[in-house]
């Protein structure tokens, strides 16, 4: 998808993001969402549709689709909102689905009549075709969004989800579930970074499955065995300073 394109919105557009995605993959005509009036196709039309059904307020759907659609991210054409790689994605898929009820698509069976349409694959033509053939067509690529952007918070969630395995043997089972886990470390942290760092540090000091609200040290300057062990692991996996 168009992930460079999708990369310089902002964090919050993009989890709305995620949400019209689940609403394209479920539409009839995959990858587009048609309003019944014909002459209706301003984007206050689709927010007020995409309100109903997904759980943001108008004025930040609002505000996410015309980042979107500025970014070339998504398309309003006449009445239809749609994402041009899956309207395009599916479309393959009908083409083979069509060649396979007429002999499987092997090229022997129907040599005549597709030739034009299953040529040997080149190289400057299979780039497209190898990208979806490896994926599920029916998959939904899920953009992880961090509540923080810098490079070192990203590497201090991949220990953290390495503790996980390792430790618990835990391992998040889909991308919207481990963008719940960040999502709840934002709020336990107030959206401050150094503090979300802190309390992954603390579950891993403690020894804990999960993360919680960061215990401070309540005896002044004076450190407890707790304190100190804290510090040793959390050194240990590149946490503080």
């Amino acid at each position: 998808m168009t992930d460079e394109k999708l990369n310089l919105c902002s964090a919050a557009t993009q989890g709305v993001y995620i949400k019209i995605l689940c609403i394209l993959h479920k539409q009839d005509e995959y990858g587009c969402i048609v309003l019944f009036k014909q002459n209706s196709n301003s984007i206050s039309d689709f927010v007020y549709i995409l309100s109903k059904l997904i759980t943001f307020d108008k004025e930040e759907i609002l505000s996410a689709l015309t980042e979107l659609i500025d970014r070339k991210v998504l398309t309003i054409e006449g009445n239809k909102l749609y994402q041009k790689r899956m309207v395009k994605d599916n479309a393959i898929s009908l083409v083979r689905s069509k060649a396979g009820k007429s002999g499987g698509g092997n090229p022997n069976l129907n040599k005549q009549k597709h030739n034009n349409l299953f040529k040997q694959k080149t190289k400057q033509n299979t780039e497209n075709e190898i990208d979806i053939e490896n994926e599920n067509e029916n998959e939904i690529k899920v953009v992880i969004v961090y509540p923080f952007d810098s490079q070192n918070f990203k590497n201090v969630w991949e220990k953290w989800k390495e503790y996980k395995r390792d430790q618990h043997k835990f391992k998040y089972k889909t991308p919207l579930s481990e963008q719940a886990a960040l999502k709840e470390l934002g709020k336990l942290s107030n959206q401050d970074e150094e503090t979300a760092i802190k309390i992954i540090g603390q579950s891993i000091a403690n020894g804990w499955k999960g993360l919680f609200e960061l215990k401070e040290n309540t005896n002044g300057d004076r450190k407890s065995r707790h304190d100190k062990a804290f510090e040793q692991v959390a050194r240990a996996h590149g946490f503080g300073n």
